[in-house]
């Protein structure tokens, strides 16, 4: 018997997350109304929530998670004859209704969102309120997880994202709230703009490949959503490629100088780029500032404060420093 063949889908390429900030004093209160708030949105949409009871006892839960409204049907007539009959068993009801939703989810339109999960989290400084995260599934990932999807099947799913990533726009438009980071795939993110080149010649020059170790742990680390051991890696990250820089530069050999004197920090590697001619003093001085911000996070790993959007904007300072310290054009000694 042979077996259907099922395409080849990547669910980094389909599902779209993204952030937002609701400007709201961050107390419970204010908290249930942007989720009723949600609520109506989405029903409008003809879906419903499938954790609302998370709120009805205890302190009110920090996210919430919404389906299609798969309404049950009424059961064929035959089904129904012979349930007046008496014929029918407890056994037949649910395997209906299960086949009933999965033939709802197979005719559902692919580009539509299946699952919609959006967290909470309560920021108190100088901008008080929510960082709002949004994470969707399209319905073409779920048709691709239940097997309905053959390598027959007629979808697109570059239409898929760019329609997922439009309905999340127009559900944060209604609530008033202010993007963080855009609608994005992990594929998008993760398509690395430190192109081969640059790869190349790091993997060259002594201590680089440590570097670059760092960068695909942090990488990988981030796809999984582990943003802690992602920080992390990206920091050290940035300390290989400093240390890289001064060793080609034949300035010193910090990994030397380790073995009798003991290690340098963050700080003092990066207070090695004051005034130095490949760096420019903007990225000097986001790096700096990362001592006293990004150092502290991960100080506080276990308190959960830490934002995706936060990783990121690491790694994009990372990305632009390796393009200033290791320019294309350079070749290693």
């Amino acid at each position: 018997m042979s077996s259907i063949s099922r395409p080849n889908l990547d669910p980094d390429e389909l599902i779209v997350k993204a952030e937002y900030f609701l400007p709201v004093e961050p107390d419970d209160g204010n908290l249930r109304k942007i989720k009723d708030e949600f609520r109506a949105i989405l029903r409008q949409k003809e879906y419903i929530q499938v954790d609302a009871g998370m709120d009805m006892v205890g302190p009110i839960h920090q996210s919430m998670t919404f389906k299609p409204n798969l309404d049950k049907s009424d059961p064929p007539l035959k089904w129904r004859i012979k349930d007046f009959f008496g014929f029918t068993s407890n056994t037949e009801i649910p395997s209906y209704q299960r086949e009933y939703i999965f033939k709802r989810i197979e005719e559902r339109v692919e580009d539509l969102p299946f699952e919609i999960e959006i967290r909470f989290r309560s920021i108190e400084n100088e901008s008080s309120g929510f960082r709002t995260t949004i994470i969707v599934v399209p319905t073409l990932l779920q048709q691709y997880r239940q097997r309905i999807l053959t390598t027959d099947s007629d979808f697109d799913v570059k239409t898929t994202v760019k329609y997922t990533k439009r309905e999340i726009e127009r559900i944060f438009s209604k609530i008033g709230a202010t993007p963080l980071q855009k609608p994005y795939t992990e594929a998008e993110v993760l398509e690395s703009e430190i192109n081969q080149e640059h790869r190349n010649a790091l993997n060259q020059l002594e201590y680089g490949d440590t570097a670059l170790q760092y960068l695909n742990e942090g990488d990988a680390c981030l796809q999984r959503g582990l943003l802690n051991a992602a920080l992390n890696c990206y920091i050290l990250c940035i300390e290989w490629l400093i240390i890289t820089h001064l060793k080609r530069e034949g300035r010193r050999d910090v990994i030397e100088e380790e073995k009798e004197e003991g290690g340098e920090y963050y700080r003092e590697l990066v207070r090695e780029l004051k005034d130095d001619e490949y760096v420019s003093q903007k990225t000097f001085e986001k790096l700096d500032e990362m001592n006293s911000v990004e150092r502290r996070w991960m100080a506080h790993h276990k308190s959960g404060e830490l934002a995706e959007t936060d990783v990121r904007n690491v790694r994009d300072r990372l990305e632009i420093l390796i393009r200033e310290l290791f320019p294309r054009s350079d070749s290693p000694n």
